[in-house]
């Protein structure tokens, strides 16, 4: 090969190189853009192990705001249910609560797939911690840019509250039906319990309301507890017991 052919191919893949170098830093260009778009847009959360403000909806579809505190002397404390009522919400929302670090891979891939596939913004994939952060922090619209907001948060709240104070703030600001929020307002007002006296049955049953809680709490309402969704409640206590939340 000639002299004059070595330093040509050279040139080329001098050529060819700084061309890559340029999309390359182009990219890395757009995505800093990007990502600094959104850590601007993302939610303050300082002093949120003090208290957080809520956005509730009442009977009459009016939007409240509710102050939530670990202090107040309604608070419901994980710590103090049984295992099987926090069991029951886990085992039904996120079986990996205790082991992912606010986002889970497995459920954004298949809420991915699910959204592809039906061209639709339905299948959330959210863990409890970004569930929170949607609660607490966002709205409830369905974009692409506020689920990349709400994943962000829930990294970063999980920095800021330990496992137990998430589900803490979980189940007191969880909708549990129309106008119902809090395990404390939903034991009494479906079962007139304390949320501590609550049965395998009766957590099973308020752990499949969360999904879908409008709909499926005017459906307890009307039904007896037997009637309501038996099968998701009969499959959620299988797996309760398989688990090791159900003893006996």
């Amino acid at each position: 090969m000639s002299f004059i052919a070595l330093n040509t191919e050279a040139f080329e893949l001098r050529h060819i190189l700084s061309r890559l170098k340029q999309h390359y830093l182009l990219v890395l260009g757009v995505l800093f853009i990007v990502y600094g778009a959104f850590m601007f847009a993302l939610p303050d959360i300082s002093g949120v192990e003090k208290g957080v403000m809520i956005r509730i909806q009442g009977y009459g579809k009016k939007n409240l705001e509710k102050f939530v505190s670990p202090s107040s002397r309604d608070f419901v404390l994980s710590s103090k249910l049984p295992k099987h009522v926090t069991g029951a919400i886990i085992v039904s929302e996120d079986e990996d609560f205790y082991t992912h670090n606010g986002i889970s891979m497995d459920e954004i891939l298949a809420a991915a797939q699910f959204d592809l596939k039906y061209h639709t913004l339905k299948h959330g994939g959210s863990t409890i911690t970004q569930q929170v952060v949607k609660n607490i922090y966002l709205t409830g619209e369905r974009k692409f840019s506020r689920k990349i907001v709400e994943a962000l948060t829930a990294l970063r709240l999980e920095k800021k509250l330990s496992k137990r104070q998430i589900l803490d703030y979980y189940i007191n600001i969880a909708e549990f039906g129309p106008g119902i929020y809090g395990i404390r307002n939903a034991s009494a007002f479906y079962f007139d319990k304390q949320p501590e006296e609550l049965t395998p049955q009766e957590a099973a049953i308020l752990a499949v309301i969360l999904p879908k809680p409008k709909a499926r709490g005017r459906a307890l309402m009307e039904l007896e507890e037997e009637e309501f969704q038996p099968q998701r409640v009969k499959h959620l206590l299988a797996r309760m017991k398989k688990q090791g939340y159900i003893t006996g």
